[in-house]
């Protein structure tokens, strides 16, 4: 510590105490502008505590308890006045008198601040901007963030008051980064501000005023397709996020935009999608691409759809780009849910393979193969057929041909070739990719390794996936990663991971909401309601599920939710109240063994030669896939309830290796298998192994945090 003597300051000198970053105390005058002197000297801890809580109190008076609780975190000693009297006196005996001045109440900052330094010149800068001096604001803007060194009130961040005061300084910190940014655009400091404006957006991407300096600072920088693309990209954020259209800021930028490509912004039917046809064929098809990748991010596929729709009215463009326009046009139609996808993706497909350019057949098949209308449970499509088998002896190159592969697996799930489905599959994994291509194969696990036996390859995928989520900051694979996750949770009984796998899915679907994923997010929710016994919430949701697929995949969406509601029916014992549903699902799509099973306990009671037929059917059409397991303990609940002995034992021979386990149906939870178990062995007379069972499935049913599965067990008087 320096010496008094050497370091008595007058009032006039008073010294600067610094609190946005470590507190400390300039011992000379801070320059004409804010900036600091370099010659600043640091207290000790507890005088740096007393100095930071008088300047959150300035300019009033902060009581010796205030300072107290401040200096020692964990409650102040007995003499707390006597220890907080002596700090302050050598701190007066450092800096001089001046520093700290006492009151009738306690102790009041005698020294000039950065924080009140920081406020003045941002206020300064302001009043030059609109004064018209462009330079003078954007030294003075300057200087005043010159002053952050980082948090402000470190040595106090223990007190509750700090926040808002904190938070009070950040503001006005990023106004003085918002006036600079403005004061550079006027005295043309174009390549900086274009720079500094993106800096900008990515730290406060919802600051209407950043976004709209943004638009114009690519204006000035000459790159107009880039400054419309972002003022829509703005539009987007600020609906997507607030639900607001935009603010004077954003709509002058917009008007800038428009009127830098000849267009009239006061007119009702001028859009900014108008503004490509004013721009030279390859900046507007850049530009359409560019807010198309932005919509899609923000989930607003049917902007993303309008924007290539119109890149598409441009003329001057090659054939080769007017076919990837196409498959892209039909990728946002499958990402908005329109059905109109399966046609612009089929004739994409044709004219690809006409070309013969690989690249070109690779992204018309990926497009096309990623939903489920390019099949309906049961049956193909003839035409996806016949591309999937032109397609795959063409695209060769490894980073193309993998995310195919991958892709056809889902074309080929749930209609009789499971086998078919994961081979392609594995031979996709097989395949070193980048990792972006190799996350593009990885989301297909989901389907293609849904038999009980790929568990653990289906974890292993799980984990890669997210470690690429994790290393990416990808919404899309985030999400993607955190279905698997909710899929491999629920087969491994644990309740807790499924549902912290479906809040993560809720937190990202704003980002990543194509149709597909909204219903996927909706089916696990419903789960999660089964298993929380809010049966009327589930079943509200599964029908909302089937309503927003319906347009995509009708087949796909009613077979989704008619398993929800066969799971619901036999939590509640009301399997027999689906039977119309069920013989009609069965005479229409007789190739689905999980419907015959069903159909099988649902006409029990009154049809017992019918259940026969079906859980004989159930057995014999079998696919190893996702309804494997959930289709054998259904039946077996009926071939248990029949007494048919050889039924019930090929049921048993078939679901003994995967006791222990819960049941995962591609969209819904069937409970522990130990129950559908436990039943079959009591229909034989083995009741010390039915109970053995019997306890397992309680087992599962608590770590799944699901007492439907266990009032079940309790109807069925299972110990």
């Amino acid at each position: 510590m320096a010496p008094a003597k050497e370091n008595r300051r007058s009032e006039e000198t008073a010294p600067l105490l610094l609190v946005l970053g470590e507190c400390r105390l300039d011992v000379l005058a801070a320059t004409e502008h804010g900036g600091v002197s370099a010659t600043v000297e640091s207290p000790t801890l507890t005088q740096r505590r007393i100095l930071a809580r008088l300047a959150l109190g300035a300019p009033g008076t902060v009581s010796v308890e205030e300072l107290a609780e401040a200096v020692w975190e964990d409650g102040p000693p007995v003499r707390f006045r006597q220890a907080i009297q002596n700090q302050i006196s050598r701190l007066r005996a450092a800096w001089g008198e001046q520093l700290v001045r006492t009151t009738p109440s306690g102790y009041v900052l005698g020294a000039r601040m950065d924080t009140r330094l920081l406020v003045e010149l941002t206020f300064q800068a302001e009043e030059a901007l609109k004064a018209g001096g462009a330079d003078e604001a954007f030294s003075r803007a300057d200087a005043a963030i010159a002053l952050w060194r980082g948090d402000p009130y470190q040595e106090i961040g223990h007190l509750g008051s700090v926040h808002a005061a904190r938070r009070a300084l950040d503001l006005a910190r990023h106004g003085a980064q918002c006036l600079r940014l403005e004061a550079g655009l006027a005295i043309g400091r174009v390549v900086w501000a274009t720079i500094e404006a993106e800096r900008l957006v990515a730290t406060e991407p919802l600051d209407e005023r950043c976004q709209a300096l943004r638009v114009r600072a690519l204006l000035l920088a000459g790159q107009r397709g880039r400054a419309l693309a972002a003022a829509s990209t703005a539009r987007l954020l600020l609906r997507d996020d607030l639900g607001v259209e935009p603010g004077r800021w954003l709509a002058a930028a917009e008007a800038e935009a428009l009127g830098a490509v000849g267009l009239t912004p006061p007119a009702p039917d001028v859009v900014l999608e108008d503004a490509l046809l004013s721009l030279d064929p390859e900046e507007a098809i850049a530009t359409a691409r560019e807010v198309s990748v932005a919509a899609n991010s923000s989930g607003e596929h049917r902007e993303a759809v309008r924007w290539i729709a119109r890149a598409l009215e441009i003329t001057g463009t090659t054939a080769h780009t007017r076919l990837m326009l196409r498959i892209e046009l039909g990728d946002a139609q499958r990402l908005a849910g329109d059905p109109a996808h399966l046609g612009t993706l089929l004739d994409a497909a044709r004219e690809a393979f006409d070309t013969g350019n690989e690249t070109a057949i690779a992204a018309a098949c990926f497009a096309l193969l990623q939903l489920g209308a390019t099949s309906t449970s049961g049956a193909q499509i003839p035409e996806v057929r016949a591309v999937i088998k032109r397609a795959l002896p063409q695209v060769r190159d490894p980073e193309l041909r993998a995310p195919v592969l991958a892709a056809a697996s889902l074309a080929k799930s749930l209609v009789g070739i499971a086998e078919r489905s994961r081979g392609l599959f594995l031979e996709a994994l097989a395949i070193p990719v980048s990792d972006e291509n190799r996350s593009r194969v990885l989301r297909f696990g989901y389907m293609a390794l849904g038999a009980p036996g790929d568990l653990e390859l289906r974890r292993t995928v799980t984990q890669e996936l997210t470690a690429i989520a994790e290393r990416r900051g990808d919404p899309v694979n985030t999400f993607e990663a955190a279905q698997l996750r909710f899929s491999v949770a629920l087969q491994d009984g644990d309740g807790k991971a499924a549902r912290a796998a479906a809040d993560v899915m809720g937190q990202t679907i704003s980002r990543v909401g194509d149709s597909g994923r909204r219903w996927a997010l909706l089916f696990s929710r419903a789960a999660i309601a089964h298993l929380d016994g809010d049966d009327e919430t589930s079943e509200w949701l599964s029908a909302q599920a089937q309503q927003l697929f319906a347009p995509v995949s009708p087949a796909r969406a009613a077979a989704a939710h008619a398993g929800q509601l066969i799971a619901l029916r036999i939590t509640q014992g009301r399997v027999h109240t689906l039977a119309p549903m069920l013989t009609a699902l069965t005479n229409e799509q007789p190739g689905i063994p999980a419907f015959h099973a069903a159909a099988a306990l649902a006409l029990v009671e009154t049809h017992p030669e019918a259940t026969l037929r079906h859980a004989e059917l159930a057995l014999d059409l079998a696919q190893d896939d996702a309804t494997w397991l959930a289709g054998h303990a259904t039946g077996a609940r009926a071939a248990a309830t029949l007494a048919n002995r050889p039924l019930s034992e090929r049921y048993l021979e078939r679901l003994l290796p995967w006791t222990g386990r819960g049941i995962w149906q591609g969209t819904c939870s069937f409970g522990p298998v130990d129950t559908a178990l436990a039943l079959l062995l009591r229909s034989l007379g083995r009741e010390d192994e039915a109970r053995v069972h019997a306890g397992r499935a309680r087992e599962v049913a608590d770590t799944l945090g699901a007492e439907p599965y266990l009032t079940e067990l309790r109807e069925h008087n299972l110990p």
